[in-house]
């Protein structure tokens, strides 16, 4: 008997102490590997599905909030659709701007809409204010963006826009993601994502209970951690040469460069110019700067490093910021907060000047 209760004080002293570590790891752990405190979210309240544009989008001529714990940020939508630039007042500071016909309209997802950050965060208000310092005046360069899209909402928001304005150029923010969403004819959001949206958050494993091997992988420093070690090494099994493309990825690069060449065909059509940006996912930049690319990120670099290769005979300017980024990461002594936010990997002001200042040295502004 004795023995026995000599064992159990023994376990539950070890217990205490692990549980101790645990708890101090995942304390430290946080400074460096910052988890979300809250599930990010719209409100529900100001979103609407719009037929026309096959998406959801924020209600024209509204004010509403993005939050995750991390961040507060307004959303704040102009009469005609467009996100805009708080002003220093409250004030909708792009309202100057109604029925008059922009110089250059953004389409793209959240990284072009500006998740989690202020709109003059964005690289198109970027754009706007570097333009304006260097020149005077404005170009009246306008976004468009909606977070969840993909080409096919792309392709729709098109349609809308060039009925509406007659803008010299467009430009399109072509995330990681989209690379292999236009490989079906019509892509939509899946049911699911249209859900999450509508119950104000994304799926998150939010409860421990429920699945806590997940949660503990997805919602602790500790299991960021893991994620982080498992990618290094992952990568070191992974080739750096040139990848050759599997099925997959061949199908993601034949189906992104059909839609960019169907793109860019209309516009040229009605003499506006197509700019297709690259906007790489944080991860990725990350990965590039310390060369431990996986098989996906190496495959997407080839298939953008292709539609840069096909611009040189198609009617578009392709701008890829990737070496600019990687150049930036580094500079910046390789700290996360230089390129991305701190709980997920959509780009912060400071790359997306990075971005801007790509876009335009390129000359594609002009």
């Amino acid at each position: 008997m004795k023995q026995s209760m000599r064992w159990t004080r023994i376990f539950a002293v070890n217990f205490i102490l692990f549980i101790s570590v645990i708890i101090i790891a995942e304390f430290v752990l946080r400074f460096e590997y910052p988890v979300p405190e809250k599930v990010f979210h719209f409100d529900k309240n100001y979103i609407i599905w719009s037929n026309t544009l096959t998406s959801w989008r924020f209600k024209s001529g509204s004010e509403s909030e993005m939050s995750n714990g991390y961040f507060r940020e307004k959303i704040i939508i102009d009469s005609e659709g467009f996100r805009s630039d708080e002003g220093s007042e409250g004030q909708k500071s792009d309202s100057r701007l109604v029925n008059k016909n922009p110089y250059a309209i953004v389409i793209g997802d959240s990284q072009s809409f500006g998740h989690g950050i202020a709109s003059s965060k964005t690289y198109s208000s970027i754009i706007n204010k570097l333009i304006e310092d260097e020149f005077g005046g404005s170009i009246f360069l306008r976004n468009f963006s909606m977070p969840g899209t993909g080409p096919f909402e792309y392709n729709a928001a098109l349609d809308y826009l060039i009925v509406r304005y007659s803008p010299r150029l467009i430009i399109i923010g072509l995330t990681d993601n989209d690379l292999c969403e236009a490989t079906t004819e019509k892509y939509h959001l899946s049911q699911k994502k249209k859900e999450m949206i509508l119950k104000n958050r994304w799926s998150s494993y939010t409860s421990f209970f429920s699945n806590p091997g997940k949660y503990i992988y997805y919602r602790t420093a500790i299991g960021l951690l893991l994620q982080s070690a498992l990618s290094r090494l992952r990568s070191f099994f992974v080739s750096k040469d040139t990848p050759v493309l599997d099925p997959f990825f061949e199908k993601c690069n034949e189906s992104i460069l059909a839609f960019v060449q169907r793109f860019s065909k209309k516009l040229t059509e009605r003499n506006i110019k197509a700019i297709f940006v690259s906007i790489p996912n944080g991860s990725r930049v990350i990965a590039a700067a310390i060369d431990s690319e996986l098989h996906r990120q190496l495959a997407l670099r080839q298939i953008i490093s292709n539609l840069e290769d096909a611009s040189a005979t198609e009617n578009y300017i392709f701008v890829d910021p990737m070496s600019n980024l990687v150049d930036h990461f580094i500079t910046h002594e390789y700290l996360r907060e230089s390129i991305m936010l701190p709980v997920d990997s959509h780009n912060n002001g400071l790359s997306n000047k990075v971005i801007a200042q790509t876009i335009i040295a390129s000359g594609a502004m002009q």
